[in-house]
């Protein structure tokens, strides 16, 4: 078993220089950002709309 007390800390101090980092990132990395971003959209909607479909189907018969 490891010890965890001083897990956490390390974890808040991680977390707290990818924020400072995070705009910088952004800023560079801005395109790629939006692309991921609108490819989950479409997945999502495009999963939404197949179960949608699926359940109205259903719903049909």
């Amino acid at each position: 078993m490891k010890n965890y007390s001083g897990y956490i800390p390390g974890t808040y101090r991680n977390i707290s220089a990818i924020c400072r980092l995070l705009p910088l990132y952004c800023r560079e990395n801005f395109f790629y950002i939006l692309l991921i971003i609108y490819f989950c959209g479409v997945l999502i909607v495009n999963t939404c709309f197949h179960i949608a479909s699926l359940t109205y189907n259903n719903y049909q018969m």
